[in-house]
């Protein structure tokens, strides 16, 4: 984290109860647990580096049988230019949306909320405090940090 960073979260923590209170009593693991706890109401963020093969265990075969040649080749164009991994955005969301379009033997609402289920996810306390956007499962936000806080990050705040 940045100089500003640091910044930005303690200036979180002081005006957050329970974190305050595990700040103030020097408990800077308990502190770092608090904050790579999920964040409370659900802030829903874009999802980065999804493993390509996830799309295989997402997508519903039976809504796949049903599309048409052109969008079977987009997914193919898609696993191809993206053999190992992609980011959850709304770019792809929407493409995701479109590509799966229609009824699709019965399944296609339940293919497109699979696969928009599988762009997002929730942030942790420490991330929303640096995360862009609104967070909700309709605008996921984008993070500029991700991943647990270690205490020792803590440590000179």
């Amino acid at each position: 984290m940045t100089p500003e960073q640091k910044a930005t979260l303690k200036t979180h923590i002081l005006a957050t109860q329970d974190l305050a209170d595990l700040y103030t009593a020097g408990n800077l693991n308990g502190l770092a647990e608090a904050l790579n706890t999920d964040a409370t109401p659900a802030f829903v963020v874009w999802r980065r580096s999804i493993p390509s093969m996830e799309m295989g265990k997402t997508v519903i075969y039976d809504a796949l049988a049903a599309m048409t040649t052109a969008n079977t080749s987009r997914v193919s164009l898609f696993m191809e230019l993206n053999s190992e991994s992609f980011d959850g955005s709304a770019d792809l969301d929407a493409y995701f949306a479109d590509t799966f379009g229609g009824a699709l033997n019965g399944q296609g609402a339940n293919c497109r909320a699979a696969l928009a289920a599988m762009l997002r996810r929730n942030a942790t306390r420490y991330e929303e405090v640096f995360a862009v956007g609104t967070g909700s499962t309709n605008t996921p936000a984008t993070l500029v940090l991700e991943g647990p806080l270690p205490w020792t990050d803590l440590i000179g705040m």
